[in-house]
């Protein structure tokens, strides 16, 4: 999971032999809330302004809180507000992190993609059970699973190692969406599988693009995407079992997501100009540092390369020793960064819904 994220068009998947005739809406990223989660509403437009008030109150309130934590324990204005602080920055961002889970879990329910919905549903048990000082940790698992939806949404379909086009010559994206509109336990079933199937065959091509071109990692946003989210889920695996270095990958790979994220704009713009029409072995022409800091979804990105350089600036004590509530600085960044992703999502489906009426 931004007015400046551009959803792929609507198409078929198709990597090789897979093809999915279905077309799909617009695309929902992992942190894109649907307005149909809210039902009872004509309006699609009161429900995404719904949501937005969710979002501001949630991720917005826990970043306050945490931010205000942060400040008082190393500049103390307040022993009073010092305890109660700590409780309510708490209780405000698991009440963020499950709220989101939830509702994403919902969504990717409703896309019947098996990885993204386990990594949505990862949110809930998080927020519940994780210490405060590893909320950021463990969500390296339900980050790196949900950021599979994205990684699909964002792979262009092709034929013949040519990029497919739409009638306007625009790029064709795949579709990460494998409800076929079926009811019943068979096609669930069957839809999940096939979400695991197209995506390991996308995790395939990916791996064999980076072998053959390397610098396709810069230029591709499915490329970063994809080893974020396997440096995010083994480092978190690793830390699980005990190991320090787990942490500090999870941190490190983190910051990947994070420069996919700034450079989002700038890979579909680069996809159009350079593989369009073109064959597998083009090399993509590169442009660094071209960030469109009006982009909201910018900021996120860079935001949250402050939370995973919180998270592993405290977890070396000869650098952190003098500096408190390191978690609730991280914590701060996390949870502003979110806000504003969401925020960028919303403010997409709105325009979307305002030039279709």
């Amino acid at each position: 999971m931004s007015g400046t994220l551009s959803p792929p068009q609507i198409g078929a998947a198709s990597s090789g032999a897979h093809v999915r005739q279905r077309e799909t809406g617009s695309r929902q990223g992992p942190d894109d809330l649907d307005s149909a989660a809210f039902a009872g509403f004509s309006d699609p437009n009161e429900a995404i302004n719904l949501k937005k008030l969710l979002n501001y109150i949630t991720n917005g309130g826990a970043a306050a809180l945490n931010l205000l934590h942060f400040i008082n324990s190393n500049w103390t204005f307040s022993n009073f507000l010092k305890e109660k602080l700590e409780f309510a920055s708490s209780l405000m961002t698991r009440c963020a992190v499950i709220s989101q889970g939830t509702l994403l879990a919902n969504e990717m329910w409703k896309t019947r993609n098996l990885l993204p919905f386990i990594g949505t549903v990862c949110d809930i048990p998080i927020g519940l059970f994780s210490s405060d000082n590893n909320i950021w940790f463990n969500r390296g698992w339900s980050q790196g699973l949900s950021q599979f939806y994205t990684m699909i949404g964002k792979r262009l379909k092709k034929a013949n190692g040519k990029v497919e086009c739409d009638a306007k010559g625009n790029p064709v994206f795949m579709s990460a969406d494998f409800n076929n509109g079926e009811k019943g336990l068979v096609n669930l079933i069957k839809d999940f599988c096939e979400s695991v199937r197209v995506t390991a065959i996308e995790i395939g091509g990916i791996i064999s693009e980076l072998v053959h071109e390397p610098r396709s990692f810069f230029a591709n946003y499915s490329h970063p995407m994809l080893i974020a989210s396997v440096g995010q889920i083994t480092g978190t695996i690793l830390g699980t079992f005990g190991l320090g270095i787990g942490a500090f990958i999870r941190d490190i790979f983190g910051t990947v997501v994070d420069f996919a994220l700034t450079r989002e704009n700038e890979f579909q713009e680069q996809n159009k100009k350079n593989e369009v029409h073109t064959t597998e072995s083009s090399k993509p022409k590169l442009e660094f540092f071209n960030l469109d800091f009006a982009s909201t979804s910018v900021w996120a990105g860079l935001t949250w390369v402050l939370a995973a350089v919180a998270d592993a600036y405290k977890r070396i004590p000869l650098l952190s020793s003098g500096i408190s509530a390191l978690t609730n600085l991280s914590l701060t960044s996390d949870r502003f960064a979110s806000m504003l992703y969401t925020q960028a999502n919303l403010t997409m489906q709105q325009k979307k819904y305002e030039k279709e009426i």
